[in-house]
C-alpha cells in the first residue's frame, strides 16, 4: 500500500472510531478505549517512522499526539470516575 492511500486509511480509521467510540458503539469499557486509542497511537508512529516525506511524517505524528492525549484524557477520566478501580 502506498504512503498516501496507508495517510488516507489511518486518518479514515481515526475518524470512524472517535466518532463510533462517542457513540457509545465500540470499546465496551473505557479501558478498551484507552487501549484503542494507543494502539492507533502506536500506528500512526510505525507508518511516520518508514515515511520519508517529511510532510506525511509530520501529519502522522501529529495524528499520534492527538491519540495519545485522547488516551490520557480518557485515562484521567476513569481514575477521577472509578479512583479504587483503577
Amino acid at each position: 500500500m502506498s504512503l498516501g492511500l496507508q495517510l488516507r486509511h489511518v486518518w479514515w480509521q481515526s475518524a470512524v472510531v472517535i466518532v463510533l467510540s462517542e457513540l457509545g458503539r465500540i470499546g465496551g469499557t473505557a479501558m478498551q478505549k484507552v487501549l484503542e486509542y494507543e494502539k492507533l497511537a502506536a500506528e500512526c508512529r510505525q507508518i511516520a517512522a518508514e515515511t520519508k516525506n517529511p510532510r506525511y511524517k509530520k501529519q502522522l505524528q501529529d495524528m499520534a499526539e492527538v491519540w495519545d492525549r485522547l488516551a490520557a484524557e480518557r485515562r484521567r477520566g476513569i481514575v477521577e470516575n472509578e479512583p479504587d478501580i483503577a
